[in-house]
């Protein structure tokens, strides 16, 4: 039983490499992009793009609500 607890944690401690390896990828992006924006004086937020990139997953097999909460703070923390 104790085999079967540490491989799932093993399993999901790779999956987390893998998420946050992703998402320092999106946030080099995203800053590129914000400074683009600032530079050029553009408006930082876009709330039809926030909109567009929820309703994607809005079919997420996730717990309801989970993604909207997760892409919330995204959006918050790339306006900064």
């Amino acid at each position: 039983m104790k085999s079967f607890v540490l491989n799932k944690r093993r399993q999901i401690d790779k999956v987390d490499r893998k998420i946050v390896s992703l998402l320092e990828k999106r946030f080099k992006i995203v800053f590129g992009l914000r400074e683009y924006k600032r530079k050029h004086n553009m408006p930082i937020e876009d709330l039809d793009r926030e909109s567009e990139i929820k309703e994607k997953f809005k079919y997420s097999k996730l717990p309801k609500g989970v993604l909207v909460k997760f892409f919330k703070l995204l959006f918050m923390e790339a306006k900064k």
